[in-house]
Formats: structure tokens, C-alpha cells, sequence
């Protein structure tokens, strides 16, 4: 079973800056047509103009967010539309580095010249303050044996959805893609281990400590 409440008032939204990132890395993967495809389905979601406007000004609702998901599971199903939600993810962090790189201290020299696990836990800790600045949400990092875990609550991915297993793949390839550039190339695995739309109070995000190669 799959729900997205459409009856509750949603005004939280996430920036219109970030979601043109999403935005971009959905493209990346499935190309202008697939990109039109899902957005003609005229479920509840909207696309960001390329090139600025009025549209383009308009921040993101929660129910916006999480309906650009759904549109993907509808035209792809739901397996291919959460692969290619991964795909996206994984797609859209060189724009969020290109947007908002220089503004988190993420391309600065410092950063860069951290210690490999220095620079892994300073970078996640700026993700989350970054993310809880650009949404409505409360993203924070906590530090287990072996693993890192970003507890983001009110998670916009899956806002007001029930489903039968963990849909957030999009921030999962974000992460990824984000632990391969900090760590020069190595691949760290990226799990959803709680996810609202099962139920959890958070979607929570495990990352192992150590790389796979």
C-alpha cells in the first residue's frame, strides 16, 4: 500500500535553489523527455524552469517533493522509479557542489587538506546543518561504532506516504555521491535503516565508517 495524504495542509517547502539540484540529477538520468513524461502525468509536483522566472522564485512544498517520487514509481514502477531516484541522487551533488559548495566551506582548501575521516565527519556534519537551513527539517549527525547516522526528521522525500519498504533512494545516492568525492574516489555503503514512510519517527541514513575498497 502506497498513500500520499493529500487532504493535510502542507506549507512546509524545501528551497527552490536545492530542488533545481534535484531537479538537474533527475534530468541527468532520464533526459528532457523523461523529465516531461513525468511532470505531464499531472500528479502533485512541478518543475523548476531551467532559466529562472517567476516559477522559478516559488519554493518547493514537502507534498511537491515527495509527489515527484511517486511520478517517477508511476511511469517507471516502483522498482525502476526508485533506481532511478538513487541515480539521481547520485547525479545531483556536483550541482550542489557547484550551488552550494563555496557557501558550506566544502571546496575550500582547509577542508579539503582534512585527515580522509576528518574530512568524511566534518562534511556530513556540514550536510545536515546545510540541509536543516534549506527545509523545513531537522537533520542531525550522530556517531555509532562504525557507522555514521543522519537522523533527518520530517523528511520531504516521503512526506505523508505508507509504504512497505524504505523510499528515500534519492538521498541515499546523494550520500553516496557525496562519501565517494570527500574520500577521493572510495565507495562507502549507504543504507536507509529507519524511513518515516514505515512508520519511524525519522528517516535515518547508516554509513559505514569504513570503505568497501
Amino acid at each position: 500500500m502506497d498513500n500520499l495524504n493529500r487532504e493535510a495542509t502542507v506549507t512546509l517547502s524545501c528551497s527552490n535553489l536545492l530542488m533545481q539540484v534535484v531537479q538537474e540529477g533527475v534530468r541527468e538520468i532520464i533526459g528532457q523527455a523523461g523529465v516531461n513524461a513525468v511532470f505531464n502525468l499531472g500528479l502533485q509536483t512541478r518543475l523548476l524552469p531551467q532559466e529562472g522566472g517567476p516559477d522559478f522564485e516559488q519554493d518547493l512544498t514537502f507534498e511537491e517533493i515527495a509527489g515527484l517520487q511517486i511520478a517517477l514509481e508511476s511511469l517507471y514502477g516502483p522498482r525502476g522509479g526508485r533506481g532511478i531516484a538513487l541515480r539521481a541522487g547520485r547525479a545531483s551533488f556536483p550541482y550542489f557542489l557547484r550551488q552550494f559548495g563555496e557557501r558550506a566551506g566544502l571546496t575550500q582548501m582547509d577542508f579539503r587538506l582534512l585527515p580522509t575521516q576528518a574530512r568524511l565527519s566534518s562534511g556530513l556534519d556540514v550536510l545536515a546543518r546545510l540541509l536543516s537551513n534549506l527545509c523545513h527539517i531537522t537533520v542531525r549527525l550522530e556517531e555509532t561504532p562504525g557507522h555514521w547516522l543522519l537522523w533527518v526528521e520530517n523528511c520531504p522525500e516521503c512526506w505523508h506516504r505508507q509504504t512497505q519498504e524504505a523510499v528515500c533512494h534519492f538521498w541515499v545516492g546523494f550520500l553516496q555521491e557525496f562519501m565517494a568525492w570527500a574520500s577521493n574516489g572510495r565507495y562507502y555503503a549507504v543504507v536507509e535503516s529507519q524511513c518515516s514512510a514505515l512508520g519511524a519517527s525519522a528517516c535515518v541514513f547508516q554509513i559505514d565508517q569504513q570503505a568497501l575498497d
